[in-house]
């Protein structure tokens, strides 16, 4: 399991071309205060050091990991559970919202029940906004 120390060093490993999915900032905020409240989201997007509105296409890995780890600590401070246990909560919750998007559903009707050809449609597609972990792939300004 990811401890608090994990996502901090990987916030500190992030460097600023590390991109991802813009929607998965929206989606953790509402995920927030969903399942924990909008104090706890409110608390996880006050932690954020720039900028990152919804729509925009790609954003700031080390932005998003920023507002989990303000979110998942505001959770746990209220009682919602331990830093993990949010955390994972949180994960379950971003992976259900994906499936539910129109990106996953479509995902769901191409690939059935194939699971293995799921997963590489879905980490083909990634690629193509995500560059945190494999740096150069994705240029900033998608």
């Amino acid at each position: 399991m990811e401890t608090r120390e994990t996502v901090r060093s990987r916030i500190a490993l992030a460097l600023p071309e590390d991109r991802t999915h813009g929607q998965m900032f929206v989606d953790t905020l509402a995920g927030f205060a969903e399942l924990h409240g909008p104090e706890v989201a409110e608390e996880a997007r006050a932690a954020a050091t720039l900028p990152v509105e919804p729509g925009l296409f790609t954003c700031p890995i080390a932005e998003l990991l920023r507002i989990t780890d303000a979110g998942v600590s505001a959770a746990e401070a209220r009682g919602f559970g331990s830093y993990p246990e949010v955390l994972e909560r949180i994960g379950e919750y971003l992976g259900n919202s994906y499936l539910r998007s129109p990106v996953g559903q479509a995902f769901r009707r191409l690939t059935g029940a194939d699971m293995m050809k799921s997963v590489e449609m879905s980490t083909a597609s990634t690629r193509a906004v995500t560059t945190y972990g494999t740096p150069g792939t994705v240029s900033d300004d998608l």
